[in-house]
């Protein structure tokens, strides 16, 4: 899967001259990538050609993936590898998280999601 943001559109979110990003950026648009398709439940897929994107999920998806990996920039990937599940039920799975929610994804990158309803179940953007 391709990210949902590319090298430029990281380096104009976070401001800064694209040629100091490094292969490292690349990786964590790889991985912001991964974690925004899991949770929004692969509800959107980006396009053959995403430069040409006309879709707003696909701008929603390009901020919150550029807000994930300046959370991971500035506090650490360690931030993800334990999120703290305040309750589990097994029948119907249910899982609840401690602060409402999941703390592997940054704040930003929540507020995108939830703001464009992408975080729901049902919502289905293609």
């Amino acid at each position: 899967m391709a990210a949902y943001a590319t090298l430029d559109e990281l380096a104009e979110y976070l401001a800064v001259d694209a040629n100091t990003l490094t292969a490292q950026d690349v990786r964590l648009l790889a991985r912001a990538s991964d974690l925004l398709y899991a949770l929004t439940c692969g509800a959107w897929e980006i396009p053959a050609d995403a430069a040409t994107a006309t879709d707003p999920a696909y701008a929603t998806l390009c901020r919150a993936t550029c807000a994930q990996v300046e959370y991971w920039r500035l506090h650490g990937e360690a931030l993800d590898t334990q999120p703290a599940v305040a309750r589990t039920s097994v029948g119907k799975f249910s899982q609840e998280f401690a602060g409402g929610r999941d703390p592997r994804l940054a704040p930003r990158a929540y507020d995108y999601l939830l703001g464009a309803g992408l975080l729901y179940r049902g919502k289905r953007v293609r």
